[in-house]
């Protein structure tokens, strides 16, 4: 409506211009009166009940705090009405990860400099940092939020603070506890009762909502697979049962299907052959060829700091002997010299902007020679994932993120690349690791070996057991693609929703 109201042509705004309609009439005049329009619109309901002037916005908005935390109250007051919808371009999202950004950039400084950003902030608007910060997070960032969020919130419950909030978006937050390793400190300030009650809503209501909306089904899914509690996660799994059979009952076929589905995700029992689907266990070698025998693989840096590092890692650990590297303007290329063949296309980590520039002509250059990767690896931090997933293309049959981020990247990945199967980090990705699981990855391709991921995952556990310390315990933060449970729901959802029979 606001883009409408601005247009240039007559023919589109002056029917919005000329309607009466008080609400209309606030978009329109934030349009026309507001400094900053953008920042102003979501509160076009305070404009039009007269609760606040654009005046008053305008000058709310060039205090960065007051601005973020009127917008969380705005937030709960949605969530209360039920009208909280989850846009990734929502101001409310942006202003998030303008203090999750902070954060990460500062990952150096002391606590004292890195958090300063927080204070001032009450539990429920660093919780609303979290849940929106959710694909960007650095690991330190993450568990230094949620602590000044636990301590701000001592002598109240965890349940008080997701009261306060509404619930809103809470599977999110209960999904990124259990992956940082910090659910158990937020319940254990719970009674068990409540424990109990709580765990159980995170589990009730999957089927509301249409058939594509999968983000809460996706949530449960990721957050069991991080769960050690034993009683916990038997818990959960009788949860999963009982609401299966209530929407049996009912008839509720998405019910019936994500509810079944989370059963045998819980129970390991979703094999690919069941469902029609490609294996899950191991990735074929022979899907990983062309036609003309070769394995293709792209590999995407970014032009920063850490892509800069990654990329001076990645390149020297092929100069083994048993690879030639060909360093272009835009990529390097690297290919096998013995074995079968496998070809690797990294473009060149240029400084920012010119890193994209390097990625467009690469991208431009394989299609150009009918070049389609079957491998394609992530080598950035998170908020650059959207640019990997752009280029991702049906052939591709391996995926390597870093830290994934739940529903939204995982639908995005498996959107472009139905097959393709997924190794993501619950954390932020380190070289320490990815560096060995991609030479353990290259070794079978370049054996003409399937790459069975069970016997792999064990031996490189291995590895990084004798080295011990950080490493190790980073490394248990990676999933393996048969371990990956948001990516092996959505894929097996997607089938059975469109399947004739049940």
């Amino acid at each position: 409506m606001y883009s409408f109201a601005t247009s240039t042509n007559y023919k589109l705004s002056a029917p919005i211009r000329n309607c009466p309609d008080p609400v209309v009439q606030a978009i329109v005049r934030i349009g026309t009166e507001s400094k900053k329009p953008f920042s102003a619109l979501p509160f076009y309901r305070d404009v039009a009940s007269g609760k606040r002037t654009i005046a008053d916005i305008d000058k709310m908005t060039e205090n960065e705090d007051a601005y973020f935390k009127a917008l969380v109250e705005l937030r709960i007051q949605s969530a209360a009405d039920g009208n909280a919808v989850n846009n990734p371009a929502d101001p409310f999202v942006l202003q998030s990860l303008k203090y999750v950004r902070t954060l990460n950039d500062l990952h150096e400084s002391s606590d004292a400099v890195r958090f300063k950003a927080l204070d001032g902030f009450t539990p429920e608007q660093i919780y609303y940092i979290l849940v929106n910060g959710q694909d960007e997070l650095y690991t330190s960032s993450y568990v230094g939020a949620f602590n000044r969020m636990m301590d701000r919130m001592k002598g109240h419950s965890g349940d008080s603070l997701l009261k306060v909030v509404k619930y809103d978006r809470f599977r999110t937050f209960i999904r990124m506890a259990a992956g940082y390793n910090t659910l158990d400190a937020f319940l254990n300030t719970m009674k068990k009762d409540d424990q109990v009650a709580l765990m159980k809503s995170f589990m009730r209501d999957l089927e509301k909502g249409s058939d594509e909306e999968l983000e809460d089904a996706v949530d449960v899914a990721d957050a069991y697979s991080s769960i050690e509690d034993f009683a916990l996660a038997k818990l959960l799994t009788a949860e999963v049962e009982s609401n299966y059979e209530r929407n049996k009952k009912a008839d509720n076929r998405k019910g019936i299907i994500v509810y079944g589905l989370l059963s045998a995700l819980f129970k390991g029992g979703v094999q690919g052959d069941e469902l029609g689907l490609p294996p899950v266990n191991y990735m074929p070698y022979s899907a990983l060829v062309d036609d003309s025998g070769v394995v293709y693989q792209q590999v995407y840096f970014y032009g920063d700091e850490d892509g800069k590092v990654s990329f001076q890692n990645f390149v020297p650990a092929f100069r083994d002997g048993k690879w030639k590297i060909t360093t272009e303007k835009y990529w390097t290329r690297i290919a096998s010299t013995s074995g079968k063949p496998v070809v690797i296309y990294a473009n060149n980590p240029l400084t920012e902007p010119d890193d994209e520039k390097a990625q467009s002509e690469l991208n431009a250059y394989l299609a150009k020679n009918n070049i389609h990767p079957t491998v394609v690896i992530h080598r950035g931090h998170s908020y650059h994932l959207p640019s990997t997933i752009e280029g991702l293309q049906r052939e591709t049959k391996i995926v390597m993120l870093g830290s994934c981020g739940g529903y939204h990247n995982l639908g995005s990945v498996i959107d472009r690349s139905p097959d393709a199967q997924i190794i993501s980090t619950k954390q932020t990705g380190t070289m320490s690791i990815n560096e060995p699981l991609i030479a353990a990855l290259n070794s079978r391709m370049v054996a003409g070996k399937d790459v069975d991921w069970s016997p792999m995952w064990r031996s490189l556990g291995e590895t990084f057991a004798k080295k011990g310390g950080e490493t190790n315990k980073r490394w248990k933060d990676y999933v393996p693609p048969n371990k990956n449970l948001g990516a092996l729901f959505i894929k097996s959802y997607r089938k059975l929703s469109n399947a004739a029979e049940l």
